[in-house]
């Protein structure tokens, strides 16, 4: 196993919750995400396999809605199969309103609004996680 996929199974691990975001790639997420993702069974035994009860923020970006509600269930259903906990809130962005400014800053202030909205909810479902655990 190379070092950076060590260095993501432990920042995986020390995670009280996680934010993944994937273009999508007709109607599924990157090839990329998916392999990082399948690293992911080297958890399989860890004390809290995989993602287990974590909060999971799920985003998705295309170019159109149709394919990006689509990833957006795909991903759901990954981060459900790896035992974590998808926010009610899933974003898609669909990158054809040119949604992001040249900076990274949000321009379109409903995308603005649902990224904050779900930033919080894994927030908040992370503090309610550690807070039970005390």
């Amino acid at each position: 196993m190379t070092p950076r996929a060590r260095y993501f199974l432990d920042a995986v691990r020390r995670a009280d919750s996680i934010v993944i975001a994937s273009p999508g790639y007709h109607g599924g997420t990157s090839g990329l995400l998916k392999n990082a993702l399948d690293y992911l069974q080297e958890l399989a035994a860890d004390p809290v396999p995989y993602v287990d009860g974590k909060a999971v923020g799920c985003i998705v970006t295309t170019l159109g809605w149709q394919a990006g509600v689509t990833t957006l269930t795909s991903l759901r259903s990954t981060v459900h199969a790896l035992r974590g906990w998808p926010t009610p809130l899933g974003v898609v962005v669909n990158s054809s309103a040119k949604p992001f400014g040249p900076d990274g800053e949000a321009l379109d202030p409903k995308v603005a609004g649902q990224l904050a909205g779900l930033g919080g909810q894994v927030a908040s479902f992370a503090r309610m996680r550690a807070s039970s655990s005390v």
